[in-house]
């Protein structure tokens, strides 16, 4: 390389590192610490953070190589022949240290960023040695001497890169025994010569090494799996996939962040523990993002992509006339646990005969890598000769990740040990992890995994409640779609069709052992080796196979005869003839909503409220989407402040959405009525609403229409969020929508004039932020009966949003004023919510001190007002202008068009199938 590409690398070097230096004083408050003083001409610079000396846990940092300064891993490879500049500075930036400082300081560690491989400095043209940085050794032990060892920290992590892990072992050998004690746990990635076994290693450092360290490599072995030349390694050696390509060192360090910090969090309890958690934050959810695609050919009419993955297929939306360079940028989620698992994107036109294919890519979790997001153009191949070209090339991001809602840590540790599951000793409670005691229906009744915030499951046999977890879709006898069955269930279908397929007797079936199901079967944690990968290999081969007697196969092969009764009386779609139709609760711009009683079958007698959808006045309006997605979100959200669908069907004429009944009325009546709320009682509503949108944001859902009207009321004073017809899928961008992010923000102008946020006005790219200005008016009006910018004239009240000040009566005490000022910021980046940690800035406000949120989901905070209710089915706390209406399902005039079906509408809940 030429002087000026030296000088060139050198200062784009410069400049990404002052960067993340920058980032690493301003977000996260690190210290810059010079070695030998600030004074001195040639120096070195450290960062810390403000706790460094009182925090009991702290994360040291260790990174070496030629040109590696604090804040980055390393250098990439360098830029050869005609690679743009451009590329070089991407890969720095992906080389930032800075995911690994904010997960430390988010884990309650301390932060120590050392710099050892800066040992000259420049004095007067001179280059010159620095003092007690001379070395990468006398760098380490002079940090180690004025900062780590006099700090109080009882607990001393390191996370270590490439060849940075022979530094650290070197350091560790000469450290004295007496010294161990506080080093809590040592994380080498991709370091193999550091983790390899050495002779004539002092024993007090192999044992060091060995109890309290991991390496994670980079393999073609199976994912979070040790390694098979184990014995070769000093200490744990974990696989984490083959990773190629130019930007191969950063897709490793991305990878496996969220890893280390588990390692880290829970190494205090015991190499087991810790490792057993470890591999619990293997990946499990694989997330498409179909963008755009450019096809060749003629202009198509209505072209779509289907993503197929595990069984399930999903298909964008949208309405592309006569084009060739079709957009979506429609986001698309599957659980996904296996790197083999496949996934297709197919590219079909609808004007096609039978949707005949463009083309499609198949790729694998292999291709994707983990935890970090690849975005790409893909050629589409030809379904029947994949040596063969499609009509064009496909766009997608695509990102296989861990998702505490998939998968939970304490049902792998069961899976691994064939016993009942227990959090990791040690492990945080958050929000999400709150149990309630004593509920049986509302945990699952293998793991007993809560289901307050993850959807109920009903195994189809036993009728037990179960998590996703512990069961699994299968193809049983009888049936042309996989029907979800419990892993108990599961075995004993396996063993009957074993029996069946098996003539000769298998002495072990003698042996009895008591079941959850009530039969003398053995425990459903030992399952059997099931597994949906390749070959039929058992994911856990150590596994002992399960023992059934004749007496368990008989009653599973009874379960089998009333289930495809079961299914036989689902199987009769339900109709507007199911219900009595009893009072008029509601009227919106496509419908109406009704009172109305399920007059037999499964909860006969039960009271929902009906809400009854004109497909004419849908399709006419162009809201054909929106609807699908709202029976969408309704059918998949499950949390205790929001609505939830129980039924959904259609006729030809009408759609019918079948959900829960809130005889408290709704918030816009009460408000009415008193006039305003104290401010207890709207803490209380606000902190029951935030929990629902961060519920709602986590799953990728930008709500856009929260006002008074959306909020129902229960029996009890509790709250729910309803009405979710202008809510977008796919925001997956937590936070502001960034300029470089335009494309992927929405754009449509939509909610209520009185709560729209100045983004919306300004018709720039918005994200799920604007629900948190809108929470912001809907604190304001509650406190004080009104919204803070509204007018008679919609553009006046359209500039107050954009410019005016909120002007607050004297009662509004000074923590409200300050929330409602944080959450009315025009721009989105500063706005209260607005940061990557979403709606817990809201929690974290003095406004909401007083809330227990665990105590709030579990519904255990008493409601400061509870309405005036006498039956499930009162309407007293409706308008009576609602009241006063006929209370029929009216007919609509035919034309002699004919309606679009829509399909995969129709729904009902498991819960429904309960005897």
């Amino acid at each position: 390389m030429s002087f000026t590409g030296q000088q060139a690398v050198a200062n784009d070097i410069r400049h990404v590192a002052g960067q993340v230096q920058a980032r690493l004083r301003g977000e996260l408050h690190l210290q810059e610490e010079f070695i030998p003083n600030a004074r001195a001409e040639a120096k070195c610079s450290i960062f810390l953070s403000p706790d460094w000396n009182t925090n009991p846990r702290m994360c040291v940092f260790l990174q070496s190589g030629p040109g590696v300064v604090p804040g980055l891993w390393a250098i990439p490879r360098l830029p050869q022949g005609t690679q743009p500049a451009a590329a070089f500075t991407t890969a720095l930036h992906q080389m930032s240290m800075m995911p690994y400082a904010r997960a430390a300081v988010q884990n309650g560690m301390s932060v120590v960023v050392m710099n050892p491989s800066t040992n000259f400095g420049t004095v007067k043209g001179h280059k010159v040695k620095i003092l007690n940085s001379a070395t990468p050794e006398d760098h380490v032990a002079y940090v180690w001497n004025t900062y780590i060892a006099p700090s109080s920290a009882g607990q001393i992590n390191f996370v270590v890169l490439d060849v940075a892990g022979l530094l650290l072992n070197q350091f560790l050998r000469q450290l004295g025994p007496e010294h161990h004690g506080r080093i809590g746990g040592v994380v080498y990635i991709d370091a193999p010569q550091a983790a390899r076994r050495h002779r004539s290693e002092p024993p007090d450092f192999e044992t060091l090494i060995e109890t309290r360290s991991v390496h994670f490599e980079p393999s073609s072995e199976p994912m979070f799996q040790v390694v098979s030349n184990a014995n070769q390694y000093k200490c744990t050696s974990l696989s984490i996939g083959r990773f190629s390509g130019e930007h191969s060192v950063a897709a490793v360090i991305q990878s496996v962040q969220a890893s280390a910090f588990m390692f880290l969090q829970l190494i205090g309890n015991g190499l087991d523990d810790a490792m057993l958690a470890l591999r619990a934050t293997i990946p499990n959810k694989l997330v498409v993002t179909v963008n755009r695609a450019r096809l060749t050919g003629q202009p198509y009419n209505n072209p779509y992509a289907v993503v197929s993955c595990v069984g399930q297929k999903k298909e964008t939306s949208g309405n592309h006339r006569k084009t060739m360079d079709p957009e979506w940028n429609q986001t698309f989620s599957f659980p996904v646990s296996d790197a083999a698992t496949p996934v297709v994107v197919t590219v079909k036109d609808k004007t096609f005969p039978l949707s005949t294919s463009l083309g499609h890519v198949a790729l694998s979790m292999t291709d994707i890598g983990l935890n970090r997001p690849v975005r790409k153009w893909f050629t589409l191949r030809d379904e029947r000769s994949s040596s063969s070209h499609g009509n064009g090339e496909l766009e997608l991001t695509l990102e296989w990740v861990h998702d505490a809602f998939v998968a939970r840590t304490d049902s792998f540790i069961r899976g691994q040990r064939g016993e009942p599951a227990r959090p990791p000793p040690g492990a945080a409670k958050t929000i999400i992890d709150t149990k309630p005691a004593n509920a049986a229906e509302n945990q699952c009744y293998l793991c007993k995994c809560s289901f307050l915030m993850h959807r109920r499951r009903h195994c189809r046999m036993c009728l037990r409640p179960v998590c996703v977890s512990c069961s699994d879709r299968l193809f049983l006898p009888g049936f042309s779609e996989a029907k979800r069955v419990c892993t108990a269930c599961c075995n004993l279908q396996i063993l009957i069709h074993k029996q069946s397929s098996n003539s000769t007797t298998n002495p072990h079936l003698a042996t009895r052992h008591p079941s959850p199901l009530g039969l003398d079967v053995p425990t459903p944690y030992a399952v059997l080796p099931y597994t949906h990968q390749a070959g039929g290999q058992a994911p856990y081969p150590h596994r002992s196979e399960p023992q059934y007697d004749q007496a368990a196969l008989d009653e599973a092969s009874r379960n089998i005869e009333r289930m495809v009764l079961r299914e036989k009386e689902k199987a009769m779609p339900l109709g507007i003839t199911d219900f009595d139709l009893l009072k008029v609760v509601g009227r919106g711009a496509f419908g109406k909503v009704m009172l109305v009683r399920k007059k037999a079958g499964k909860n006969g007698g039960a009271i929902y409220a009906m809400k009854i959808l004109k497909k004419a006045h849908i399709i006419q309006n162009d809201q054909v989407e929106n609807t699908k997605a709202e029976q969408h979100i309704l059918k998949e959200i499950s949390h205790p402040y929001v609505v939830r669908l129980r039924y959904a069907f259609q006729n030809p004429e009408k759609l019918y959405l079948i959900m829960d009944y809130y005889p408290g009325g709704s918030l816009y009546y009460h408000l009415r009525k008193s006039k305003k709320f104290s401010e207890d009682r709207t803490r209380l509503y606000m902190a029951q609403l935030l929990t629902a949108i961060m519920h709602l944001h986590s799953k990728d859902i930008a709500y856009r229409d929260l006002k008074l009207e959306n909020i129902l009321m229960d029996a009890h004073g509790h709250i729910a969020l309803t009405d979710f017809g202008l809510s977008k899928e796919g925001q997956s961008i937590d936070g502001a929508i960034r300029q470089s992010q335009a494309q992927l923000g929405m754009k449509t102008i939509c909610g209520t004039a009185e709560y729209m946020a100045p983004e919306l006005l300004r018709h720039q790219a918005y994200g799920k932020v604007v629900d948190w200005w809108s929470y912001g008016i809907l604190l304001f009006e509650m406190l004080t009966g009104r919204t803070p910018f509204v007018d008679k004239n919609r553009r006046t009240m359209f500039k107050n949003i954009m410019h005016s000040e909120v002007v607050y009566p004297p009662y509004i005490s000074a923590t409200a004023r300050s929330v409602i000022a944080r959450l009315l910021t025009r721009d989105p980046s500063k706005r209260l919510g607005g940061g990557p940690t979403g709606g817990r800035e809201i929690m974290a406000h003095p406004f909401f001190a007083p809330i227990d949120w665990d105590a709030l989901l579990r519904k255990e905070i008493p409601p400061v007002f509870t309405p005036n209710v006498n039956a499930i089915d009162d309407v007293s706390n409706v308008p009576e202008m609602f009241q006063k209406m006929a209370a029929v399902d009216s007919p609509i005039a035919k034309d002699g068009k004919a309606l679009a079906h829509f399909e995969d509408f129709s729904y009902q809940e498991d819960t429904a199938l309960r005897q």
